[in-house]
């Protein structure tokens, strides 16, 4: 592998507001700004896992636009090594750099739910809109893979990302948590 034909930007990315919908396998993952610079570059063995609690996220999440790419490496014992090689190369102004403590612990609950057939409900909404898939996914921030992803049940999502999809297509699903 070679950094110098690694092009951070045209790797596919999810935004940093939803990164639930990072995919769950070993990664390369190029932190980037609002601006298009790589900030961090980091490895993962599970890459949706990785961001669940990043601990640069509160730095990153500073950026309007911020996002994550990512690179597969379907080899995971080679990670460390292609990792080593792109902030090399890329330089990250993160990378190395400390962490300010912020005087608190942020303790989280996670509550999943399923909704049987949300992705075809999606879609029909999406259909209904009359807007090309292109727009309706760019209006949520998200790539057009992602969004298919997400209507073939093939990816889960996050709250804020079903209620930004109610939004865009302007539509209620009905989905409701409990207040445990």
């Amino acid at each position: 592998m070679n950094p110098t034909e690694i092009n951070p930007l045209d790797l596919p990315f999810v935004p940093l507001e939803q990164r639930s919908q990072l995919p769950e396998t070993p990664c390369i993952y190029f932190a980037i700004d609002g601006e298009d610079a790589v900030q961090y570059i980091g490895r993962a063995s599970n890459l949706r896992h990785r961001w669940q609690q990043h601990h640069r996220f509160d730095q990153l999440n500073q950026s309007s636009g911020s996002r994550i790419a990512y690179l597969s490496v379907s080899d995971s014992s080679l990670l460390p090594e292609v990792e080593k090689a792109l902030i090399g190369h890329f330089s990250p102004p993160l990378n190395g750099a400390s962490i300010e403590s912020k005087g608190f612990t942020t303790v989280y609950k996670t509550v999943e739910i399923e909704v049987p057939e949300l992705g075809k409900r999606i879609r029909a909404a999406r259909k209904a809109d009359g807007r090309a898939v292109t727009q309706i996914a760019a209006a949520a921030g998200m790539s057009v893979q992602n969004w298919y992803r997400i209507e073939d049940e093939r990816q889960s999502l996050s709250v804020e990302t079903l209620r930004l999809i109610e939004k865009v297509l302007n539509t209620d699903f009905g989905v409701e948590f409990s207040a445990n």
